[in-house]
């Protein structure tokens, strides 16, 4: 790999981090204040068959959440598709994704101003959170030639740990494009992990601080976003 591809697919890498980052941050503030997720929707599906037993708000801000985060890639997709004969990719892009940040700091602003109560005044924010991520989940799909999750780590985590585990114990090393792979696959959990560890820290200040964190980094992501395309990579 020349200098010139190593560097793009470092960025690569760390731009599938860092937007799996902001997926991890903001899940941990609706957890911690709504306790329900805005990325995760397969924890949704779990809150609500559990919260239908215990907590009938609990329930309604999952399922809030789940539909939001429905319209979200919905909306994201016919846009993308109504936009792309008219304008680049990078532009359809960028715009996405100053959408989400809009949508983030939306949020953060009312939970900046809501009472720490957890209850059904909290549909707004995560409603707004859920279709921000959404959103993300169709911003980047597909990445050197390989599809990508930033919301979701459970496909990218189970790819991570096959890849490694089949290329453990091999007489020869594996070539870089499994290396690749495997580095690709590790950034989403990585990235998540990360997003969460910041996004726990900084809710100690509120919820508004940890999103202003997953504000911070959707800017960066959007920073990198446009150096692997300098780059001449294949994103999509």
């Amino acid at each position: 790999m020349n200098s010139s591809r190593a560097s793009s697919f470092r960025l690569a890498v760390v731009l599938i981090a860092t937007l799996a980052a902001v997926s991890g941050a903001v899940d941990v503030v609706s957890l911690v204040y709504a306790e329900v997720f805005v990325a995760n929707q397969t924890g949704n599906l779990v809150v609500v068959a559990a919260g239908s037993l215990t907590s009938a708000d609990r329930v309604a801000l999952a399922v809030v959440a789940l539909v939001c985060f429905t319209i979200g890639v919905v909306l994201a997709a016919v846009v993308r598709r109504v936009l792309l004969p008219h304008v680049s990719l990078t532009v359809v892009r960028e715009t996405q994704l100053a959408i989400e940040v809009v949508l983030i700091l939306a949020a953060g602003m009312l939970m900046a101003f809501t009472p720490s109560d957890r209850g059904l005044r909290l549909l707004a924010p995560v409603g707004l959170l859920a279709l921000s991520q959404g959103i993300q989940a169709v911003l980047l799909t597909r990445l050197l030639g390989r599809g990508v999750r930033t919301v979701a780590v459970t496909g990218p985590l189970t790819d991570a740990i096959v890849a490694g585990v089949e290329s453990w114990g091999r007489t020869t090393p594996p070539d870089g494009h499994r290396r690749h792979l495997v580095l690709l696959a590790v950034a989403t959990p990585a990235g998540y992990a990360v997003g969460a560890a910041l996004g726990a820290v900084a809710v100690r200040g509120g919820a508004h601080v940890a999103l202003a964190a997953a504000v911070v980094l959707s800017v960066i992501a959007a920073l990198l976003a446009r150096g692997v395309e300098l780059r001449g990579a294949d994103i999509a």
